[in-house]
């Protein structure tokens, strides 16, 4: 007979596994048309399937179609758990490997028939859009705190 054993671990909160998601994109569209300082690009993972529309800060990160961008979703800079207020002294080493970054929250996450998660996330009202299986985006919880980092590959 078979014998399941629950196993609960208690020290799960400061066991954050830093990483949710990460994947190489390749910027396919990108749309300035609608906002000053703001554009949208729309993208498709090289690894996991993954397709992902963000807006971005324009003004101050430079994106252009055919660049191939880094991207990762962690949900903590340090493997702390967020505390949902700065701590000027944790450890940002995470920070230091990337160009540009976003703190946020995902508000919305359905999953659809075909096996496959929508998230969406809000970035201070810049919107991001991924699209993937439901395997790889099942860590990225509804209201959960997300940081987005980029950074441009170097060809």
């Amino acid at each position: 007979h078979t014998h399941t054993h629950t196993h609960t671990n208690t020290h799960r909160m400061t066991e954050v596994k830093s990483f949710h998601f990460e994947d190489t994109y390749q910027i396919k569209a990108k749309d300035d048309a609608n906002f000053d300082q703001v554009a949208r690009i729309s993208c498709q993972g090289k690894n996991f399937g993954v397709t992902l529309s963000l807006d971005y800060n324009s003004s101050i990160y430079s994106l252009e179609v055919g660049n191939e961008i880094l991207l990762a979703l962690v949900h903590s800079l340090d493997n702390k758990p967020d505390t949902g207020s700065y701590v000027q002294n944790r450890d940002h080493s995470l920070l230091q490997k990337y160009e540009y970054a976003m703190s946020g929250k995902i508000f919305r996450k359905f999953e659809e028939k075909d096996n496959r998660t929508t998230l969406v996330a809000s970035f201070g009202g810049l919107l991001m859009k991924v699209v993937g299986d439901n395997a790889n985006l099942k860590d990225l919880d509804l209201d959960a705190q997300v940081y987005l980092l980029i950074r441009k590959i170097k060809k």
